[in-house]
């Protein structure tokens, strides 16, 4: 019999498993004693990890901690000084999640500090620390490189913020575009790294939101990256995706002519636009890692298992491509229902009709 992590890079591969998969995020799971019975169910967790560092030349970085939110989450200042000027960005910290209240971008002021602090930083592997996470569960686990995002992307979301990009995007296109070039060349030395480390599957893109891109900025800024990307890690015999949780229909044609092995975090329909079966249409070659929909954990673990034996019975097939997961924040952090769910998936062997 497989091991939970053989299964996954079987569907992976191609290949047909015994039953069909079921991964979690390490950073999902609410306590050790779900955690210890989701590895007897046989799930797989998926070790969310790094193969490289940060290392910075002619930066100042100071770090403060701030005043909680009204939610009691901490809040962390990171100040970044350039020979151009300072810049700060606020992050708040949530058990399985970061997010940004403030971006580094807040005029076009600091264009020139930004465009410093790209030319200060470059990467330094780390991949022993990332073997470590790949043997945390032996057997069990998979351990996942940080994503990389399109360079527009990253100049947007990690940068800018949406608001400020389209007003630059108007204003002061030619500065926004330099961003892009310089991240460009931050992006792919990120990707060179993943292509030379022990990982065997790499994300590569993800998070788009096409009704904010717009299909002829993907088109232009976002499908040569993943092709790029791609090359690089097929040549090396890595698998590379992408994690698309949002609203893919706009998309769906042009990540098919992608060279993209996988799909993580998909979610159906009633959360997203794309329904299971048109996405296995659409991508008879691309696994799909497949959430149940976050509306549905409303509904308590009976929901949650009805829709996952839905979405099995319409997208699992003979099991060659499809898995089923949890990799998504969920209510209750899954308490209640992540045991269930992985139960009903262990259930579901691939010879019953």
């Amino acid at each position: 019999m497989p091991t939970s992590r053989e299964r996954v890079l079987m569907v992976l591969a191609g290949e047909r498993p015994d039953r069909v998969p079921f991964i979690v995020w390490d950073n999902k799971i609410p306590s050790v004693a779900i955690e210890q019975r989701l590895l007897e169910l046989g799930a797989c967790i998926i070790v969310k990890s790094t193969v490289w560092r940060e290392v910075w030349q002619g930066i100042e970085i100071r770090r403060e901690g701030l005043v909680p939110n009204a939610d009691g989450h901490p809040r962390t200042r990171t100040v970044f000084r350039t020979a151009a000027g300072e810049l700060s960005a606020i992050h708040i910290q949530q058990p399985g999640s970061t997010w940004r209240e403030k971006h580094l971008f807040e005029s076009a002021a600091d264009f020139d500090a930004l465009e410093a602090l790209l030319k200060a930083r470059s990467y330094a592997p780390v991949f022993d620390f990332f073997r470590r996470a790949d043997q945390r569960y032996p057997g069990q686990c998979l351990a996942r490189p940080a994503t990389i995002h399109a360079p527009m992307h990253e100049v947007i979301y990690d940068l800018m913020g949406i608001e400020n990009f389209c007003l630059e995007w108007s204003d002061h296109r030619e500065r926004v575009l330099r961003l892009i070039e310089l991240m460009t060349d931050d992006v792919n030395a990120r990707v060179r790294l993943m292509a030379e480390s022990p990982a065997p599957l790499c994300v590569i893109d993800g998070n788009t939101e096409a009704s904010i891109m717009g299909l002829e900025r993907y088109r232009e800024f976002y499908v040569p990256h993943i092709r790029r990307a791609c090359a690089a890690l097929h040549a090396r015999g890595k698998l590379a995706g992408a994690h698309l949780d949002g609203n893919n229909r706009l998309i769906a044609s042009d990540v098919a002519g992608t060279p993209l092995d996988f799909i993580e975090s998909f979610t159906p329909e009633p959360d997203c636009n794309l329904p299971l079966a048109e996405a296995r249409r659409v991508w008879p070659d691309k696994t799909l890692m497949v959430n149940v929909p976050a509306s549905r954990y409303h509904g308590g673990a009976e929901a949650v298992c009805g829709v996952a034996r839905q979405l099995m019975r319409s997208g699992a097939g003979d099991g060659r491509r499809f898995i089923m997961g949890v990799v998504e924040d969920v209510l209750n952090r899954g308490r209640d229902t992540l045991l269930p769910l992985a139960a009903e998936v262990a259930k579901w062997h691939l010879n019953r009709s």
